[in-house]
């Protein structure tokens, strides 16, 4: 097998694995750092509800979603919301299609491109020097 980064998360698995109808679930965002990966989908293809996920890849089982929960809908959601999870911390948001998205965390910056439908997202290990941080819009 491949390096991690070489494990990438296809939206074939994420709707096959996520048990969706894929006639219509469309997979929204995919967002990976290694064997964590943070996914939107929209169940009914309709943008009503996002549920949010966090899918890992483990070697012996490939890649499986580990929690999932509501978002609400794809017309509500924010330029930005961050959370920490204790071990890794994320970012979502909607912004102007193919906008580029400057996300700071941890003393550094990071670029993100929104998605066609203006979708950006950001998943990393919680290991900024600065306790309790999340990731933030930067300049």
């Amino acid at each position: 097998m491949g390096e991690v980064t070489d494990l990438p998360l296809s939206e074939d698995v994420i709707v096959r694995w996520g048990g969706w109808d894929p006639r219509f679930a469309r997979v929204v965002l995919i967002e990976q750092s290694g064997v964590h990966a943070l996914v939107l989908v929209d169940g009914n293809g309709d943008g009503a509800e996002l549920e949010l996920g966090y899918w890992q890849h483990d070697a012996g089982d490939g890649w499986r979603c580990e929690t999932s929960s509501g978002l609400g809908p794809l017309d509500t959601l924010e330029t930005v919301d961050a959370w920490n999870t204790g071990d890794l911390v994320c970012a979502v948001g909607r912004v102007t299609p193919d906008a580029v998205v400057r996300v700071a965390y941890g003393d550094r910056t990071y670029s993100r491109r929104a998605n066609s439908l203006g979708v950006w997202g950001f998943v990393h290990q919680a290991d900024s020097p600065h306790p309790g941080e999340v990731p933030r819009l930067g300049r």
